[in-house]
């Protein structure tokens, strides 16, 4: 069981509860992951009538962002290889009254589709961490129509959030805790995903960098959700109160650059590929 933090008065706000899913959609969502999900949807240009496949969908907030902007006249599905996510994922579309969203388990290296089904693919912060990025890519290649468009974004580098995050998690628990944390900038040279794409069959492939800015009005409230999320949960819960609190103020200590008149904002740079199959097929 994962947790989260209560933010009230004493030992309380050190309470943790939850699963992970959940958590996600609590803290990082509303943070930086829907606003980047919005920035998502805006660079593909959704078109009356198109068929899209969010990959890698984690709990919907790409299919969400997608299913909002293009209504009734969009077809959005959504996949994923964790059903926990895509069961969390569907209690969201009931909850915000969305326009019905399918979904699907399964693998990106081979997803359940047929050839030539959709005619945009986007998949936020998700290659990365694919263990065959080639054949996820070739996967979305080949479920794609002709002249179809895909979309993808992966982080360029570790933020100054992130930064902060680390250090004072290894300090605590040592950097075999972290050792897999990597992964999440593991794709940051833009010439390595651009050559993944054009390898998996893709034309016009391009590299958009930008910055992102994660936002959070209670730096402690966040960081609290943040670790809870996360796959150091259960140490973070072992710890005293005391000791929790502990690490959570170095945390905040090491992002008092990071601050504005509406709380945490730190920077967080992004590549987004944007690429297409061959008009031809």
């Amino acid at each position: 069981m994962s947790a989260t933090c209560q933010s009230t008065a004493g030992d309380s706000c050190y309470q943790l509860q939850g699963d992970r899913p959940n958590l996600y959609e609590q803290w990082w969502v509303p943070a930086i992951m829907g606003p980047c999900a919005e920035d998502l949807v805006d660079t593909v240009c959704l078109r009356p009538g198109e068929k899209l496949l969010d990959v890698a969908c984690g709990t919907g907030v790409v299919a969400r962002a997608a299913a909002r902007r293009g209504g009734a006249q969009v077809s959005v599905t959504g996949t994923d290889i964790n059903e926990a996510m895509i069961e969390t994922a569907q209690r969201y579309v009931d909850l915000d009254g969305l326009p019905n969203i399918r979904w699907r388990v399964g693998d990106a290296a081979s997803l359940p589709f047929k050839t030539s089904t959709f005619d945009v693919v986007l998949c936020q912060q998700g290659l990365q961490f694919m263990p065959s990025r080639l054949a996820a890519l070739r996967e979305m290649a080949r479920v794609l129509v002709p002249g179809g468009r895909l979309v993808a974004s992966v982080w360029k580098s570790g933020s100054p959030f992130g930064t902060a995050l680390r250090k004072s998690l290894v300090d605590c628990f040592g950097p075999e805790a972290l050792s897999d944390w990597g992964v999440s900038i593991s794709l940051g040279d833009r010439h390595k995903l651009r050559a993944l794409a054009k390898d998996a069959g893709f034309e016009g492939c391009h590299v958009r960098y930008d910055v992102k800015i994660g936002r959070h009005r209670e730096p402690e409230e966040f960081i609290c959700g943040v670790i809870a999320a996360s796959s150091l949960s259960g140490e973070f819960a072992s710890l005293s109160a005391k000791d929790r609190e502990k690490l959570v103020q170095s945390i905040i200590e090491n992002l008092k650059n990071y601050v504005d008149d509406g709380g945490l904002a730190y920077p967080a740079e992004c590549h987004t590929l944007t690429a297409q199959t061959c008009e031809t097929g």
